[in-house]
């Protein structure tokens, strides 16, 4: 089963990066990378639970753009970290 994992702009509703994995758990690093490759700035970008670990804020906030992530409530040590 692959996996797309899309940057989507909402006012214009278009997909404007799009890639596809092999499993969930390569989505991870997929998006630290697309997130450094295409140089976007000034965006909010929103992820599922599953980005909710250090390295994928990191990267989004040092690339100059901001991120809303789901957070599990039994995940209190993301929470801790993240923010």
């Amino acid at each position: 089963m692959a996996f797309l994992v899309s940057f989507f702009a909402s006012d214009s509703k278009e997909i404007f990066i799009a890639r596809k994995t092999a499993s969930k758990s390569n989505e991870i690093p997929l998006v630290q990378e697309m997130v450094e490759e295409f140089a976007l700035k000034d965006m909010i970008i929103t992820l599922d639970a599953l980005h909710c670990q250090t390295k994928t804020p990191k990267a989004i906030k040092d690339s100059g753009n901001n991120y809303v992530i789901q957070v599990k409530d039994n995940q209190k040590n993301s929470w801790n970290n993240i923010f």
